[in-house]
């Protein structure tokens, strides 16, 4: 069953445009800097990446909750 008031249902605004934006800038990063060989830079990045999307869910379904 899906949610209707999941993130990735919410109409394109101003921030989410940004957010996207973002994340690509983030995960282009990431590429180069495994492309460069700078391998412990870009697992540093990835898992900054990772680590801002779980606290970002985590406030999201906090503020879900009744």
């Amino acid at each position: 069953m899906t949610d209707p008031g999941s993130p990735l249902k919410r109409p394109l605004s101003a921030s989410n445009l940004i957010r996207g934006l973002i994340a690509l800038v983030a995960v282009l990063a990431i590429g180069s800097a495994f492309l460069e060989g700078h391998i412990g830079m870009a697992i540093a990045g990835l898992a900054f990446v990772i680590i801002a999307a779980a606290l970002g869910y985590r406030t999201w379904r906090a503020r879900q909750a009744p």
